[in-house]
């Protein structure tokens, strides 16, 4: 919702989800995981704060839940009351881009500095697939900045985007020698120059 304060999460949407039992079955999983994505972006690092949620739905039929589980369940319903205001991105400003990797996540976010504040514009983070997990850090960067680039192609698009990480990935990507998916990802991200 746009509010005179930024982009606000939908309340109602928020109370759904604070106000659903734990999941019992995969049925309540799917649901839960669907209102999770409704509001993905205003979740700083959603896919490693859901990560034990959205795995259950990796299980067979005989559905249990999981300690893991539960507790993230509850560990949502407390993080939802102060969910981050996002601010519409200035076209004067340039949009900077922080990356985030763990073990069975990537996250990004795009925000943008303002009298030396910076203001979250949107969140991104995804759960890593099982042969993802297996990548290189600096391919799980390269990737994480390919999906954010996918992910905020408009605002790729209409601003100068810059990449804050603590390794020099351009330099990285504009090496004569990458495997096959670098190669790729590095004429992908060409197109935004970096």
């Amino acid at each position: 919702m746009i509010t005179s304060r930024g982009i606000e999460a939908n309340p109602k949407k928020c109370k759904a989800i604070i106000q659903m039992q734990s999941p019992q079955t995969v049925k309540d999983v799917q649901r839960l995981a669907g209102r999770l994505v409704s509001l993905s972006r205003f979740f700083p690092r959603l896919a490693d704060k859901a990560g034990p949620i959205f795995t259950l739905l990796q299980k067979p039929k005989n559905f249990e839940g999981t300690d893991q589980g539960e507790e993230a369940f509850k560990s949502f319903k407390t993080f939802l009351t102060p969910l981050p205001i996002l601010q519409r991105p200035d076209h004067k400003t340039d949009i900077l881009l922080y990356l985030a990797v763990a073990e069975n996540a990537i996250n990004a976010v795009i925000v943008q500095e303002h009298q030396k504040v910076q203001t979250s514009i949107y969140f991104i983070s995804q759960v890593l697939q099982d042969i993802e997990k297996r990548y290189q850090m600096i391919e799980k960067l390269a990737l994480a900045l390919v999906t954010a680039a996918r992910g905020l192609r408009p605002y790729f698009q209409s601003h100068q985007v810059v990449v804050k990480i603590d390794c020099p990935i351009k330099q990285i990507l504009r090496k004569p020698k990458l495997s096959g998916r670098m190669i790729a990802w590095s004429v992908e991200l060409s197109e935004f120059g970096i």
